[in-house]
C-alpha cells in the first residue's frame, strides 16, 4: 500500500472522529474548522426578549454602541471622553480618486446604568466638549446650513451643568505651536476643501 492510500485512510479515520464529535458525519464540510464542546457552550442565538433583557440588565456594564445624532435629537449623558477613531471614504468629485481620513469619536455613558453611546465628533464638537469630560453633557444637532461656498455646517448646542465653587469652562482654541509638524494633504479637491478650513467631522462633505 503507497503513502497516498495511508493517507486517505487517516483522512477518513480523523473525518468519522470529528463526525461522532459533532454529531455530524463524516466528509461534511470538509476542511471547515470544527469547534470544541467548550467553544460552542460560548455561542448563542438568544431571543429579542432575551437581548432586550439583557440590554436593561443594570448589572451589566457596556460597551459602546455607535449612533450617529440625526438633525432634532439630543442625546445626554456622563462625556467619558474620546472613543476609538473610525474611517470615512468620500470620493473626490472632481477626480474620482478615494480619499480616507480619520474621524474621532466620543463616549457618553448613562448616568444610571452601564450604557454607552459612541457618536461621531465634528470640528465644534472637538472644540466644545472636552471641558465637560468627566460630567453631564447635553448635545442637541441642529439644522445643516450651507455657506456661500457651498460647504455643508451643521450647528450643535452642548451645555452642562455649571461647575462648582464659581469656576468657569475655559473654550478658548488651544492652538499648535508654530513649529508643529505639517502634514501633507492628498491633492485634489477634497483636499483643497480641508486645506481651506472645512470641519473634519461627519458632516465634512461639500
Amino acid at each position: 500500500m503507497d503513502n497516498k492510500s495511508n493517507g486517505n485512510k487517516a483522512s477518513g479515520k480523523f473525518a468519522e472522529t470529528v463526525g461522532r464529535a459533532t454529531g455530524g458525519k463524516p466528509g461534511d464540510d470538509e476542511g471547515a474548522v470544527v469547534l470544541s464542546k467548550e467553544a460552542k457552550a460560548m455561542i448563542s442565538k438568544p431571543t429579542q426578549e432575551q437581548i432586550n433583557a439583557m440590554m436593561a440588565d443594570e448589572n451589566l456594564e457596556f460597551a459602546p454602541q455607535v449612533h450617529t445624532l440625526e438633525e432634532g435629537e439630543l442625546i445626554s449623558g456622563i462625556l467619558e471622553g474620546e472613543g476609538p477613531g473610525t474611517q470615512f471614504t468620500q470620493k473626490d468629485p472632481l477626480t474620482a480618486v478615494e480619499i480616507t481620513r480619520p474621524v474621532k469619536t466620543w463616549i457618553i455613558r448613562n448616568q444610571d446604568s452601564g450604557m454607552r453611546l459612541s457618536i461621531l465628533s465634528s470640528t465644534q464638537l472637538d472644540d466644545k466638549l472636552p471641558p465637560f469630560k468627566g460630567s453631564l453633557v447635553s448635545i442637541y444637532r441642529g439644522k445643516e446650513t450651507k455657506t456661500q461656498k457651498g460647504f455643508r455646517v451643521t450647528n450643535y448646542v452642548v451645555s452642562g451643568p455649571r461647575l462648582e465653587g464659581g469656576k468657569v469652562r475655559d473654550f478658548t482654541k488651544k492652538r499648535l505651536p508654530i513649529d508643529a509638524e505639517s502634514v501633507e494633504l492628498p491633492a485634489g479637491h477634497v483636499a483643497a476643501q480641508l486645506a481651506a478650513g472645512q470641519p473634519d467631522g461627519e458632516d465634512a462633505v461639500a
